[in-house]
């Protein structure tokens, strides 16, 4: 089964999010009882149970993260955050924003976010935090949950915190590593730091370079995947994509295809550096899952001096894809309209934009419940932690589209990259990694193996580490077997870096 995906949304630009609200909620079950909070798009988890206001909700401002009594108005903040009736809620964000529509689904994700949270025991903070601004000149904002250290940890060594980056996959978001937070927040001495991707989960949904709708001519996508390719307009040509030969006619790839790779790219990691800047972090622990994986180990080979080590959750896209990939799918789909109908899919659509199709005859909703319900049906977790994974999946899936159209300039059908990692890692990587894949996972593991024998790449791929009854989503799966592995590498890493300090040099992608 492919890695679980998060749907956006039909339109491609994207307001940026609006007044913040999220949930201050009991560590063991979620509750109903949602509070809104503050202007600054920050929400403070409590360590201890919060008052309750008679109707069982809780008023937090942002600014000093202090529960308000409900029948005081202290002041014109708290006033303004009090609980609204449902009608006069959505009549003050559609006077605010012109797409009342879309600002009642990024509520709706807040919701859901706050809920799947709520099995996390450890305090956390929520925010907006910037990572530039888009063409037109509109702030970008990614979601970010930040664990602080405790003040035991802080008082006994007083150097800073090293901070640990937490990125998620492909059309999922922060929430789904629900199940490892506790565990990965709780080794001395770090600041945990959880992303939404641009342009995906919570964060900014804004205009995504060359959208997957454009039309594609014979060298485009769809002529890569082997499909109405003429031999003859295969070009035996060599293009150099960041210090590397790449052979067109070997990947199969046009120089679109190389242009549409380098966006996409450029589209999430340039904005996260600007959030790397404007959390003030200068080197740190890079975990990252599938596409998210993809994305860390592109970043590090560009940023070598910002990372200290980098764990890799069965990443997409390392290896080549195989000569014949194309004909065993076009074996395994044998009625030609299907491979047509697969293929046509795959270069215009996402998984997400059906999920929004399905909005309108009702029953996207009910579809990503059966979906999860089956996915995870294996790890017999209780109705309440389904609900919510599905809740959480299905309302960040909903919004508007943008950074899931990634999926189809990255990789060709089957998830294979169009530009593998393994050129770019055997030529420029740097820094020490650390492989994690399911003992059922659909990713491919070889080639993470091979590069604990290769001569200059064993030095720096410490370990490749299989987690028992994993499949592709093996943190979420199995997180009793994977926490102490993470946690093991995370400690690795803090000891590496304490043997040698280097300062690292101000690098711009």
């Amino acid at each position: 089964t492919p890695p679980l995906p998060s749907p956006p949304h039909p339109s491609s630009a994207l307001l940026s999010p609006p007044q913040s609200s999220s949930a201050i909620h009991s560590p063991s079950r979620p509750s109903s009882a949602i509070s809104c909070l503050a202007d600054e798009h920050t929400t403070q988890r409590n360590a201890t149970q919060p008052e309750r206001a008679s109707e069982g909700t809780t008023v937090t401002t942002a600014t000093t993260a202090t529960t308000m009594d409900k029948g005081k108005d202290k002041d014109p903040v708290g006033a303004a955050q009090q609980p609204q009736p449902e009608g006069a809620k959505e009549k003050k964000i559609s006077k605010s924003c012109s797409w009342s529509w879309s600002t009642s689904k990024q509520e709706k994700a807040r919701l859901e976010e706050a809920k799947i949270l709520n099995f996390v025991k450890a305090k956390y903070t929520s925010k907006m935090i910037p990572c530039g601004k888009d063409k037109d000149g509109k702030p970008l904002e990614m979601n970010t949950l930040i664990f602080e250290p405790s003040t035991s940890d802080a008082k006994d060594d007083g150097a800073e915190p090293l901070p640990i980056v937490v990125a998620h996959g492909y059309g999922a978001g922060l929430g789904f590593f629900f199940r490892n937070f506790d565990a990965i927040a709780s080794v001395p001495g770090t600041r945990v730091y959880a992303i939404d991707w641009l342009g995906m989960g919570r964060s900014t949904r804004c205009s995504f370079p060359q959208p997957p709708t454009e039309g594609k001519d014979a060298k485009g996508s769809a002529a890569a995947d082997g499909t109405n390719r003429e031999k003859d307009a295969k070009e035996a040509v060599q293009r150099e994509y960041d210090g590397v030969q790449l052979s067109l006619e070997e990947l199969e790839i046009s120089d679109e295809d190389i242009q549409g790779v380098k966006s996409s790219e450029d589209f999430f990691l340039r904005s996260f550096d600007e959030w790397r800047k404007a959390v003030g972090i200068d080197k740190m622990i890079l975990i990252g899952h599938s596409l998210g994986g993809y994305l860390s180990m592109v970043y590090a080979l560009a940023n070598s001096a910002r990372i200290v080590r980098l764990l890799l959750l069965s990443p997409v896209g390392i290896p080549k894809a195989p000569k014949n990939f194309m004909e065993n799918f076009e074996n395994r789909v044998r009625q030609k309209w299907k491979l047509r109908t697969a293929i046509w899919l795959w270069d215009t659509s996402t998984p997400q934009q059906i999920l929004r199709n399905m909005e309108w005859i009702g029953i996207s909703k009910w579809l990503t419940s059966k979906v999860i319900n089956r996915r995870f049906e294996h790890l017999q977790l209780e109705k309440d932690v389904v609900d919510a994974i599905s809740g959480y999946l299905h309302s960040i899936s909903v919004l508007p589209r943008s950074g899931e159209n990634s999926l189809n300039k990255i990789l060709k059908i089957g998830a294979w990259a169009k530009i593998p990692l393994e050129l770019r890692i055997e030529k420029h990587l740097k820094v020490p990694v650390s492989f994690f894949y399911g003992e059922m996972d659909w990713m491919d593991k070889s080639p993470a193996e091979q590069f604990l024998s290769h001569s200059r790449l064993r030095e720096l791929v410490s370990s490749v580490h299989v987690i028992p009854q994993g499949g592709h989503h093996l943190y979420l799966e199995n997180p009793a077997a994977f926490n102490p592995v993470i946690v093991k590498e995370i400690q690795m890493g803090i000891d590496s870096l304490r043997k040698s300090a280097q300062p690292a040099d101000e690098t711009s992608l």
